[in-house]
């Protein structure tokens, strides 16, 4: 029993190495074989609820991340995760319960990844005013947090507060170069725009086609 659980988790972790590289449906392929091994694990069934959320199945996600905390109710990166599900699928209602769970989970340390959801479930319903702290805390706790500079930058363009949009959106393309996003390059761009500075959106316009060539 004991080399089936090793096993399980060596190939799961192939599994979230490859899901962190993008590769979902190798990653997915992996994580079903890690399942089979070991279908107790709250941990491959988490890994298999991100997957498959990747993969366009967010019914097949929450399956899975249920699952997880139904393995272990305690295990509250899976509710962060699951959070995050409900909030791209627009489940606003059940993303804020499960949110008040993680809330009162106070051993959390990713709190870097609680506010940046916190900050999501306002900002997908145009709540901006509401969005701005909870991305502003998730940057006190993550630093270099690609997805919390980029979504505090965005917040405040959508605020019109566009020279501060665009000084929060420099920082974050410091901080997401590595994730190969041009998102934050486009919105710095037309902030500057916005703001009366011409010449920096063109700067910033000039490289996103330069290093994005086929970027959105």
């Amino acid at each position: 029993m004991e080399d089936r659980e090793q096993k399980s988790r060596l190939i799961m972790d192939v599994g979230v190495s490859l899901y962190d590289g993008g590769r979902y449906p190798e990653a997915l392929k992996e994580l079903l074989k890690a399942y089979k091994l070991d279908p107790r694990s709250a941990a491959i069934a988490n890994a298999l609820g991100l997957t498959y959320h990747a993969r366009g199945r967010s019914d097949l996600g929450i399956k899975y991340l249920q699952e997880s905390l139904d393995l272990d109710p305690s295990f509250t990166e899976a509710r962060n995760n699951l959070v995050r599900v409900y909030i791209d699928i627009k489940d606003y209602k059940s993303a804020e319960k499960q949110l008040a769970l993680v809330k009162k989970d106070l051993t959390y340390s990713a709190l870097d990844n609680f506010y940046i959801n916190e900050g999501l479930l306002y900002y997908n319903q145009n709540l901006f005013s509401r969005a701005l702290d909870p991305f502003a805390r998730a940057l006190d706790y993550g630093r270099e947090n690609c997805p919390a500079h980029n979504l505090y930058g965005k917040t405040l363009f959508e605020l019109k507060r566009y020279s501060e949009a665009a000084i929060a959106l420099d920082k974050a393309i410091v901080f997401c170069q590595k994730s190969g996003s041009d998102e934050p390059h486009y919105f710095c761009a037309i902030s500057y725009y916005c703001a009366g500075n011409k010449r920096k959106a063109a700067v910033r316009f000039e490289e996103i086609i330069k290093l994005y060539p086929n970027g959105e």
